[in-house]
Order: structure tokens, then sequence, then C-alpha cells
């Protein structure tokens, strides 16, 4: 893998969780969606349109039509010429092609968190135990099965990968984990600093190493081997997200973070 485009950001002042946007395929290109804030407080939604070979091609702007909470939960499709990204569980922010972007409110519900959830996968439930621990019972006997502790704090879901469980971690250090549902056991565990957006393709999933010596990571799930890494310009950070579409990876570091976001700008890899 290797770096082959760099493009600097607007920066206007923003929390670091206003880069944390989502990636859509639309036709042949890809859009990343991020929110910023004018120098009169006036919210707007970003789209950059990247094509093909990962130029820059289009860059658009949608101010905000209502007040909206992002990125809880952002989720973006493309239907009937208009962008929907979901904004809460029953709230869109719907971005047309005339340039407008209006907010469809629906009843509010804060969402839930990875670490507040039960994950079943056949008969064993996993569940948090206190901040860092984990426990697997028996979903027919209610017995436990097991309990572990692990590095970090819960932040994705826990996804089944055929008969194993691979979930992420983060702060206090973090990784990527694949463990054994019926044992608890880890089958590997994976150094990234904390994994908290990742892309699943197939066999592989690619994530980030965080802060020093940031790069993106292209791991094997059957293994736990890294295959392939390229090393990032700046620091990856807990809000840099991942995008995909062919043989090129898109994600967001920030060049001189200290406290506040500085110089973030969008990293485009060739695998």
């Amino acid at each position: 893998m290797k770096l082959i485009r760099q493009y600097p950001l607007e920066e206007k002042d923003l929390a670091l969780f206003e880069y944390e946007g989502v990636w859509l395929p639309l036709n042949d290109q890809l859009a990343f969606f991020y929110k910023c804030c004018t120098e009169s407080d006036e919210e707007t939604v970003v789209k950059l349109t990247f094509d093909q070979s990962g130029e820059l091609v289009s860059h658009a702007s949608y101010p905000i039509e209502g007040k909206i909470v992002l990125p809880w939960q952002w989720r973006a499709v493309s239907e009937n010429g208009a962008i929907y990204l979901s904004i809460a569980k029953d709230d869109f922010c719907i971005c047309a092609e005339d340039g407008t972007c209006k907010v469809v409110e629906g009843a509010y519900h804060e969402p839930e968190y990875c670490d507040s959830k039960t994950y079943v996968f056949g008969d064993v439930a996993i569940s948090k135990k206190g901040s860092r621990g984990y426990r697997g019972k028996s979903v027919s006997t209610g017995k436990t099965l097991w309990e572990r502790s692990g590095k970090g704090y819960l932040y994705t879901e826990m996804l089944p990968y055929g008969d194993k469980v691979i979930f992420g971690t983060a702060e206090d250090g973090g990784k990527l984990y694949c463990i054994d549902p019926a044992t608890g056991e880890s089958v590997y565990e994976v150094d990234t600093g904390g994994t908290i957006h990742y892309l699943i393709e197939g066999k592989y999933i690619y994530c980030l190493r965080l802060m020093k010596n940031s790069a993106l990571l292209k791991i094997d799930l059957d293994s736990g081997e890294v295959v392939r890494e390229v090393s990032l310009p700046g620091k990856a950070i807990h809000c840099s997200t991942i995008g995909k579409m062919g043989d090129l990876i898109y994600t967001v570091t920030f060049l001189h973070y200290e406290k506040d976001v500085k110089d973030p700008i969008v990293c485009v890899i060739e695998e």
C-alpha cells in the first residue's frame, strides 16, 4: 500500500468529532460528508466527491435548515437524487441536488452505546462486566460460561466472523480483538492504540493505528496477521473514519494535532 494523495480540509475551529463523517459510494465516485460551522455559527454539511483515481472533483456545502446533532450514528443512502444522512434513529438530514439541506424530525432516541448492549452468538450472550471486562452466558440456561478482562473500553459492535467474534476497544491503549465466543479466549489481539472505525472486506479488515506512528493496517481476519500497512502523515485519532472504493482507501488525519484540531487532511491510499 502507498499514500498517493493528500487534501487539506477547511478548518474553522471545529471540534474533533465534526470530521467524524461518513463515506458513501455514488455511482463511480466516493463522497465524504462532514459538518462545518461558519464564522456566524451557521451549521453546514460539507460534501467532498472523489473520482476513481482518488482525485477530488467537487466540493459542495449544504446549509442546514433546522438544528441537528451530528455525527451520532451517521448512515448514508442515495435515493431519488438526494442524500439521506441519518442523524438519529428517526431523524434524517436530506441533502438535495438543489443545494439545500433539510431536517426531517422524528422521535429522537439517544443512541445505544456499544458497551451497553448484549450480543448473542448461537447459545452464548456476551455483555460487558464492569468498565473493561466481559461475560459470556448461556442463552438456554442463563449459566455464566466465562469471564475475562480486556484493554480499553468497548467502542465497536461485536461482529461474528465464522465461528469467532471481532470487536475493537479504545482509550488507555486499545486493540482489535478476535475471541472464541464459547470460551471467551483470544484467538488473537492486535495493538492499534484504539480501534473505533474500521472497514471489513472479505477476509480482511482495514483499521488505523492511532496517534504515534499512525498507519493504515490491512489485517487478515483468520490469523490476525498485519499483511500490509502504510504510514500516514500526521496523526490518526478517534474520529478518523475510513472509506473505500476499488483499490483506493480514504481516511482523515491531523498534521499538527495537540489540544485542538490542527490541519486536517484527507489521505488517499492505493493498495
